[in-house]
Protein backbone atom coordinates (compact mmCIF):
# COMPACT_ATOMS: atom_id res chain seq x y z
CA UNK A 1 0.00 0.00 0.00
CA UNK A 2 3.11 2.35 0.68
CA UNK A 3 4.19 2.01 -2.65
CA UNK A 4 0.73 2.35 -4.34
CA UNK A 5 0.52 5.88 -2.25
CA UNK A 6 3.72 7.30 -2.74
CA UNK A 7 3.10 6.14 -6.78
CA UNK A 8 -0.18 8.41 -6.35
CA UNK A 9 1.89 11.21 -4.55
CA UNK A 10 4.69 11.44 -7.63
CA UNK A 11 1.69 11.12 -10.47
CA UNK A 12 -0.09 13.95 -8.61
CA UNK A 13 3.08 16.14 -8.03
CA UNK A 14 3.80 15.36 -12.14
CA UNK A 15 0.14 16.53 -13.38
CA UNK A 16 0.47 19.92 -11.47
CA UNK A 17 4.07 20.70 -12.99
CA UNK A 18 2.29 19.96 -16.35
CA UNK A 19 -0.62 21.91 -14.94
CA UNK A 20 1.98 24.79 -14.26
CA UNK A 21 4.02 24.60 -17.48
CA UNK A 22 1.42 23.29 -19.70
CA UNK A 23 0.26 27.58 -21.54
CA UNK A 24 4.12 28.67 -22.41
CA UNK A 25 5.11 25.09 -23.32
CA UNK A 26 2.00 23.50 -25.03
CA UNK A 27 -0.95 25.43 -25.14
CA UNK A 28 0.76 28.74 -27.06
CA UNK A 29 1.95 26.77 -29.55
CA UNK A 30 -0.92 24.57 -30.03
CA UNK A 31 -2.60 27.84 -30.45
CA UNK A 32 -0.62 30.26 -32.27
CA UNK A 33 -1.79 31.47 -36.00
CA UNK A 34 -1.87 28.37 -38.10
CA UNK A 35 -0.01 28.20 -41.57
CA UNK A 36 -4.01 26.38 -42.35
CA UNK A 37 -5.45 30.13 -42.33
CA UNK A 38 -7.92 30.12 -45.22
CA UNK A 39 -11.02 31.96 -45.20
CA UNK A 40 -12.92 34.04 -48.08
CA UNK A 41 -14.97 37.13 -46.94
CA UNK A 42 -18.33 38.92 -49.05
CA UNK A 43 -19.37 42.35 -48.82
CA UNK A 44 -21.66 44.56 -50.47
CA UNK A 45 -22.55 48.21 -50.28
CA UNK A 46 -21.93 51.58 -52.56
CA UNK A 47 -19.61 53.39 -54.65
CA UNK A 48 -19.66 57.08 -54.79
CA UNK A 49 -18.00 58.91 -57.20
CA UNK A 50 -17.48 62.82 -57.03
CA UNK A 51 -14.92 63.49 -60.11
CA UNK A 52 -15.07 62.64 -63.97
CA UNK A 53 -12.26 59.10 -63.40
CA UNK A 54 -10.85 60.27 -66.52
CA UNK A 55 -10.49 64.04 -66.76
CA UNK A 56 -10.50 64.56 -62.75
CA UNK A 57 -13.41 67.26 -63.21
CA UNK A 58 -15.89 67.47 -60.80
CA UNK A 59 -18.93 66.41 -61.49
CA UNK A 60 -22.62 68.01 -61.54
CA UNK A 61 -23.98 65.11 -59.32
CA UNK A 62 -22.47 62.67 -56.93
CA UNK A 63 -22.80 58.66 -59.54
CA UNK A 64 -23.62 56.36 -56.91
CA UNK A 65 -22.65 52.36 -58.29
CA UNK A 66 -23.24 48.70 -56.59
CA UNK A 67 -20.09 47.73 -54.58
CA UNK A 68 -18.93 44.15 -54.49
CA UNK A 69 -15.89 42.83 -52.72
CA UNK A 70 -14.69 39.46 -52.18
CA UNK A 71 -11.71 39.49 -49.81
CA UNK A 72 -9.46 36.02 -49.40
CA UNK A 73 -6.82 35.88 -46.63
CA UNK A 74 -5.04 33.03 -46.64
CA UNK A 75 -1.62 31.95 -45.40
CA UNK A 76 1.57 31.64 -47.58
CA UNK A 77 3.31 28.74 -45.92
CA UNK A 78 6.70 28.53 -48.69
CA UNK A 79 7.30 32.28 -46.57
CA UNK A 80 6.09 31.74 -43.23
CA UNK A 81 8.60 30.56 -40.11
CA UNK A 82 7.57 28.42 -36.75
CA UNK A 83 7.56 32.14 -35.39
CA UNK A 84 6.15 34.05 -38.14
CA UNK A 85 3.14 33.84 -40.14
CA UNK A 86 3.02 35.08 -44.03
CA UNK A 87 -0.37 36.13 -44.87
CA UNK A 88 -1.98 37.15 -48.19
CA UNK A 89 -5.21 39.66 -47.70
CA UNK A 90 -6.51 40.18 -51.60
CA UNK A 91 -9.82 41.83 -52.65
CA UNK A 92 -11.74 41.71 -55.61
CA UNK A 93 -13.83 44.96 -55.40
CA UNK A 94 -16.61 45.07 -58.16
CA UNK A 95 -18.21 48.75 -59.03
CA UNK A 96 -20.68 48.23 -61.81
CA UNK A 97 -19.17 46.30 -64.34
CA UNK A 98 -15.61 46.23 -63.75
CA UNK A 99 -13.58 44.76 -61.18
CA UNK A 100 -9.80 45.49 -59.75
CA UNK A 101 -7.57 43.92 -56.86
CA UNK A 102 -6.12 45.18 -53.98
CA UNK A 103 -3.63 43.18 -52.20
CA UNK A 104 -2.08 43.10 -48.79
CA UNK A 105 0.46 41.29 -47.57
CA UNK A 106 1.60 41.16 -43.58
CA UNK A 107 4.10 38.93 -41.71
CA UNK A 108 2.67 38.19 -38.51
CA UNK A 109 4.40 37.15 -34.77
CA UNK A 110 2.44 33.52 -34.79
CA UNK A 111 1.93 34.10 -30.86
CA UNK A 112 1.17 37.64 -30.31
CA UNK A 113 -0.54 38.27 -33.99
CA UNK A 114 1.66 41.36 -34.11
CA UNK A 115 3.08 42.95 -37.08
CA UNK A 116 6.77 42.16 -37.75
CA UNK A 117 9.10 43.65 -40.26
CA UNK A 118 9.84 41.63 -43.21
CA UNK A 119 10.21 42.05 -46.65
CA UNK A 120 6.96 40.24 -47.53
CA UNK A 121 5.30 42.98 -45.84
CA UNK A 122 3.82 44.76 -48.36
CA UNK A 123 0.80 47.11 -49.75
CA UNK A 124 -0.71 46.63 -53.57
CA UNK A 125 2.69 45.85 -55.11
CA UNK A 126 5.48 43.62 -53.71
CA UNK A 127 7.70 46.49 -54.03
CA UNK A 128 5.62 48.70 -51.61
CA UNK A 129 7.08 47.34 -48.26
CA UNK A 130 5.63 48.56 -45.40
CA UNK A 131 6.82 48.34 -41.78
CA UNK A 132 3.93 47.93 -39.35
CA UNK A 133 5.74 46.23 -36.78
CA UNK A 134 3.57 46.31 -33.48
CA UNK A 135 0.45 47.00 -34.64
CA UNK A 136 -1.73 44.63 -35.41
CA UNK A 137 -3.29 44.01 -39.20
CA UNK A 138 -6.53 41.45 -39.06
CA UNK A 139 -7.76 42.56 -35.81
CA UNK A 140 -7.22 42.63 -32.15
CA UNK A 141 -5.53 39.39 -30.67
CA UNK A 142 -6.64 36.06 -29.39
CA UNK A 143 -8.56 36.60 -25.67
CA UNK A 144 -8.94 40.22 -27.11
CA UNK A 145 -9.53 42.84 -23.69
CA UNK A 146 -12.38 45.30 -24.35
CA UNK A 147 -10.72 47.03 -21.67
CA UNK A 148 -8.17 47.70 -23.91
CA UNK A 149 -7.49 49.91 -26.83
CA UNK A 150 -4.98 48.29 -29.90
CA UNK A 151 -2.95 50.03 -32.58
CA UNK A 152 -4.33 48.73 -35.79
CA UNK A 153 -2.22 49.86 -38.80
CA UNK A 154 -4.14 51.59 -41.86
CA UNK A 155 -1.66 51.59 -45.34
CA UNK A 156 -3.53 54.60 -46.59
CA UNK A 157 -1.93 56.78 -44.02
CA UNK A 158 0.85 54.56 -43.19
CA UNK A 159 0.70 54.66 -39.61
CA UNK A 160 -1.61 52.87 -36.70
CA UNK A 161 -4.85 53.95 -35.06
CA UNK A 162 -6.65 52.54 -31.98
CA UNK A 163 -8.91 49.97 -32.41
CA UNK A 164 -11.47 50.33 -29.38
CA UNK A 165 -14.28 48.23 -28.10
CA UNK A 166 -17.74 50.03 -27.69
CA UNK A 167 -19.94 49.27 -24.37
CA UNK A 168 -21.51 46.27 -24.06
CA UNK A 169 -21.46 42.46 -25.97
CA UNK A 170 -23.97 41.28 -28.94
CA UNK A 171 -25.10 37.76 -30.06
CA UNK A 172 -24.74 37.15 -33.31
CA UNK A 173 -26.25 33.42 -33.97
CA UNK A 174 -26.08 32.55 -30.36
CA UNK A 175 -22.20 33.30 -30.02
CA UNK A 176 -21.46 36.41 -27.92
CA UNK A 177 -19.46 39.20 -29.56
CA UNK A 178 -17.65 42.56 -28.45
CA UNK A 179 -18.11 45.60 -30.88
CA UNK A 180 -15.23 47.57 -31.67
CA UNK A 181 -14.37 50.46 -33.77
CA UNK A 182 -11.75 52.53 -35.48
CA UNK A 183 -11.74 56.16 -37.05
CA UNK A 184 -9.93 57.79 -39.19
CA UNK A 185 -9.90 61.61 -39.90
CA UNK A 186 -9.27 63.35 -43.19
CA UNK A 187 -5.83 62.60 -42.91
CA UNK A 188 -2.54 63.21 -45.51
CA UNK A 189 -2.34 59.96 -47.62
CA UNK A 190 1.29 57.87 -46.96
CA UNK A 191 3.30 59.57 -50.50
CA UNK A 192 4.16 55.64 -51.18
CA UNK A 193 0.88 55.15 -50.97
CA UNK A 194 -0.30 57.61 -53.55
CA UNK A 195 2.35 56.01 -55.66
CA UNK A 196 0.84 52.17 -55.22
CA UNK A 197 -2.20 53.78 -56.43
CA UNK A 198 -0.90 55.01 -59.26
CA UNK A 199 -3.01 58.75 -58.58
CA UNK A 200 -1.54 61.58 -60.67
CA UNK A 201 1.03 63.44 -58.48
CA UNK A 202 -0.01 66.81 -60.29
CA UNK A 203 -2.18 68.36 -62.58
CA UNK A 204 -1.28 70.32 -65.64
CA UNK A 205 -1.85 73.94 -64.34
CA UNK A 206 -4.27 74.70 -67.63
CA UNK A 207 -6.63 72.00 -65.76
CA UNK A 208 -6.77 74.01 -62.33
CA UNK A 209 -6.78 77.14 -64.47
CA UNK A 210 -9.84 76.05 -65.84
CA UNK A 211 -11.33 74.14 -62.93
CA UNK A 212 -11.42 77.72 -61.02
CA UNK A 213 -13.03 79.52 -64.10
CA UNK A 214 -15.69 76.87 -64.29
CA UNK A 215 -16.62 78.37 -60.48
CA UNK A 216 -15.74 81.80 -61.77
CA UNK A 217 -12.64 82.22 -61.40
CA UNK A 218 -10.49 83.34 -64.21
CA UNK A 219 -7.35 83.50 -63.07
CA UNK A 220 -6.28 83.87 -66.93
CA UNK A 221 -7.48 87.59 -67.40
CA UNK A 222 -6.45 88.43 -63.90
CA UNK A 223 -3.21 87.56 -64.33
CA UNK A 224 -3.36 89.31 -68.40
CA UNK A 225 -4.73 92.71 -66.56
CA UNK A 226 -2.41 92.47 -63.85
CA UNK A 227 0.54 91.67 -66.72
CA UNK A 228 1.29 95.90 -67.88
CA UNK A 229 2.06 96.78 -64.15
CA UNK A 230 4.57 94.37 -63.40
CA UNK A 231 8.32 94.61 -63.63
CA UNK A 232 10.13 92.45 -66.58
CA UNK A 233 11.18 90.07 -63.77
CA UNK A 234 7.98 90.04 -62.26
CA UNK A 235 6.80 88.87 -65.09
CA UNK A 236 9.40 86.17 -65.84
CA UNK A 237 8.36 84.48 -62.67
CA UNK A 238 4.62 84.79 -62.96
CA UNK A 239 4.99 82.95 -66.62
CA UNK A 240 7.54 80.20 -64.52
CA UNK A 241 4.78 79.93 -61.98
CA UNK A 242 1.75 79.47 -64.62
CA UNK A 243 3.52 76.57 -66.54
CA UNK A 244 4.27 74.55 -64.13
CA UNK A 245 1.81 71.74 -62.65
CA UNK A 246 0.19 71.92 -59.60
CA UNK A 247 1.32 69.03 -57.03
CA UNK A 248 -1.36 67.39 -55.30
CA UNK A 249 -2.48 66.38 -51.92
CA UNK A 250 -4.91 63.23 -51.14
CA UNK A 251 -6.73 62.79 -47.90
CA UNK A 252 -7.91 59.73 -46.72
CA UNK A 253 -10.62 59.19 -43.63
CA UNK A 254 -12.66 56.21 -42.78
CA UNK A 255 -14.72 54.80 -39.78
CA UNK A 256 -15.33 51.30 -39.17
CA UNK A 257 -18.03 49.09 -37.01
CA UNK A 258 -16.85 45.42 -36.37
CA UNK A 259 -18.14 42.62 -34.21
CA UNK A 260 -15.57 40.19 -32.61
CA UNK A 261 -15.10 36.97 -31.20
CA UNK A 262 -13.30 37.67 -28.03
CA UNK A 263 -11.62 34.17 -27.38
CA UNK A 264 -10.06 33.95 -30.86
CA UNK A 265 -10.00 37.67 -32.00
CA UNK A 266 -11.95 37.04 -34.85
CA UNK A 267 -13.41 39.99 -37.03
CA UNK A 268 -16.65 37.88 -37.64
CA UNK A 269 -18.84 40.86 -39.14
CA UNK A 270 -18.10 44.22 -40.77
CA UNK A 271 -21.65 45.95 -39.47
CA UNK A 272 -20.76 49.31 -41.70
CA UNK A 273 -16.86 50.71 -42.98
CA UNK A 274 -17.04 53.81 -45.07
CA UNK A 275 -13.35 54.79 -46.54
CA UNK A 276 -13.41 58.62 -48.11
CA UNK A 277 -10.63 59.43 -50.63
CA UNK A 278 -10.34 63.36 -51.17
CA UNK A 279 -7.68 65.72 -52.53
CA UNK A 280 -6.81 69.32 -52.85
CA UNK A 281 -4.43 71.97 -54.56
CA UNK A 282 -0.93 72.58 -52.84
CA UNK A 283 -0.22 75.72 -53.40
CA UNK A 284 2.52 76.47 -52.08
CA UNK A 285 5.50 76.58 -54.63
CA UNK A 286 2.49 79.01 -56.49
CA UNK A 287 2.10 80.97 -53.41
CA UNK A 288 5.97 81.70 -52.93
CA UNK A 289 6.04 82.88 -56.50
CA UNK A 290 2.77 84.96 -56.38
CA UNK A 291 2.99 86.65 -53.07
CA UNK A 292 5.84 88.75 -53.81
CA UNK A 293 4.60 90.10 -56.85
CA UNK A 294 1.34 90.78 -54.94
CA UNK A 295 2.22 92.50 -52.05
CA UNK A 296 4.01 94.84 -54.33
CA UNK A 297 1.16 95.87 -56.26
CA UNK A 298 -0.94 95.65 -53.49
CA UNK A 299 -3.14 98.76 -54.57
CA UNK A 300 -3.84 97.31 -57.63
CA UNK A 301 -7.97 96.01 -57.65
CA UNK A 302 -6.67 92.84 -59.64
CA UNK A 303 -3.65 91.79 -57.03
CA UNK A 304 -6.33 92.63 -54.10
CA UNK A 305 -8.82 90.23 -56.10
CA UNK A 306 -6.00 88.07 -56.51
CA UNK A 307 -5.22 87.91 -52.77
CA UNK A 308 -8.88 87.52 -51.92
CA UNK A 309 -8.76 84.22 -54.25
CA UNK A 310 -5.73 83.13 -52.41
CA UNK A 311 -7.29 83.44 -49.22
CA UNK A 312 -10.17 81.23 -50.72
CA UNK A 313 -8.58 78.05 -52.08
CA UNK A 314 -6.42 78.11 -49.31
CA UNK A 315 -9.39 77.48 -46.72
CA UNK A 316 -11.38 75.68 -49.27
CA UNK A 317 -12.70 71.91 -47.93
CA UNK A 318 -10.67 69.28 -49.96
CA UNK A 319 -12.73 67.78 -53.24
CA UNK A 320 -14.12 64.10 -52.42
CA UNK A 321 -12.82 61.95 -55.29
CA UNK A 322 -14.84 58.74 -54.29
CA UNK A 323 -16.22 57.04 -51.15
CA UNK A 324 -16.61 52.95 -50.72
CA UNK A 325 -19.55 52.19 -48.12
CA UNK A 326 -19.98 49.02 -47.46
CA UNK A 327 -20.78 45.81 -44.75
CA UNK A 328 -20.21 41.89 -44.46
CA UNK A 329 -23.05 39.92 -46.00
CA UNK A 330 -25.26 38.26 -43.76
CA UNK A 331 -24.33 34.58 -44.75
CA UNK A 332 -20.16 35.63 -44.84
CA UNK A 333 -20.95 36.80 -41.27
CA UNK A 334 -22.56 33.48 -40.14
CA UNK A 335 -20.46 31.43 -41.99
CA UNK A 336 -17.29 33.27 -40.01
CA UNK A 337 -18.85 33.30 -36.97
CA UNK A 338 -19.41 29.12 -37.00
CA UNK A 339 -15.62 28.94 -37.36
CA UNK A 340 -14.55 31.11 -34.91
CA UNK A 341 -17.17 29.50 -32.32
CA UNK A 342 -15.50 26.44 -33.10
CA UNK A 343 -12.16 27.70 -33.05
CA UNK A 344 -13.09 29.77 -29.45
CA UNK A 345 -14.47 26.40 -27.97
CA UNK A 346 -10.85 24.67 -28.71
CA UNK A 347 -8.54 27.35 -27.22
CA UNK A 348 -10.75 27.54 -24.30
CA UNK A 349 -10.22 23.87 -23.79
CA UNK A 350 -6.63 23.99 -24.30
CA UNK A 351 -5.56 27.13 -22.94
CA UNK A 352 -8.04 27.19 -19.56
CA UNK A 353 -9.88 23.86 -18.77
CA UNK A 354 -6.77 21.26 -19.58
CA UNK A 355 -4.53 23.05 -17.16
CA UNK A 356 -7.40 23.62 -14.42
CA UNK A 357 -8.40 19.52 -15.02
CA UNK A 358 -4.62 18.49 -14.75
CA UNK A 359 -4.44 20.69 -11.73
CA UNK A 360 -7.08 19.64 -9.92
CA UNK A 361 -6.85 16.25 -10.53
CA UNK A 362 -3.19 16.43 -9.12
CA UNK A 363 -4.55 17.96 -6.14
CA UNK A 364 -6.35 15.08 -5.78
CA UNK A 365 -3.78 12.81 -6.35
CA UNK A 366 -1.67 14.47 -3.48
CA UNK A 367 -3.95 14.96 -1.47
CA UNK A 368 -4.53 10.98 -1.15
CA UNK A 369 -1.01 9.88 -1.42
CA UNK A 370 -0.04 12.43 1.75
CA UNK A 371 -3.16 11.75 3.82
CA UNK A 372 -2.75 7.72 3.55
CA UNK A 373 1.74 8.40 3.90
CA UNK A 374 0.22 10.45 6.87
CA UNK A 375 -1.84 8.07 8.57
CA UNK A 376 0.41 5.47 8.21
CA UNK A 377 3.17 7.35 10.07
CA UNK A 378 0.50 8.15 12.87
CA UNK A 379 -0.21 4.73 13.41
CA UNK A 380 3.58 4.17 13.48
CA UNK A 381 4.18 6.24 16.30
CA UNK A 382 1.32 5.17 18.12
CA UNK A 383 1.63 1.55 17.83
CA UNK A 384 -1.64 1.09 16.62
CA UNK A 385 -0.84 -2.07 14.10
CA UNK A 386 -3.55 -3.19 11.40
CA UNK A 387 -4.86 -6.27 12.21
CA UNK A 388 -3.32 -9.54 10.37
CA UNK A 389 -5.70 -12.05 8.59
CA UNK A 390 -4.12 -14.66 11.23
CA UNK A 391 -5.37 -12.63 13.99
CA UNK A 392 -8.57 -11.93 12.84
CA UNK A 393 -11.68 -14.01 14.67
CA UNK A 394 -14.25 -15.96 12.97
Amino acid sequence: MRIFRIMLLALGTAMLLVAAVWRPLVALPLTKLPTSLNQTLYFTGTYTGFVNQATGAELAAPQRVPLHVTRHIRAVPGKSTSSVLVVNDASAVTIGRSTSMSVQQYALDRSSEQNVTSPDAFALVPTNVVGRAGSYSLGPPQGADSAKSYPLWTDEIGRAVPLTSEPGTTSLDGVSMQRWQYTVTPTPMAPRMVRAMKLPAAVPFASFEAELKAKGVDLAAAFNALAPSLTTAQRASLTAATVAPIPLKYLYATHARVLVEPATGTVTDILSAVRSYSARPDLARLAAALVPILAAHRSNPVATQLIAVGRNLADAPAQPLYTLAFHQTPASAASTTATAAHDGTLIQLVRLWIPITLAIVGLVLVALGLTGLLRKRTRAKTGVQSPSPERVIP
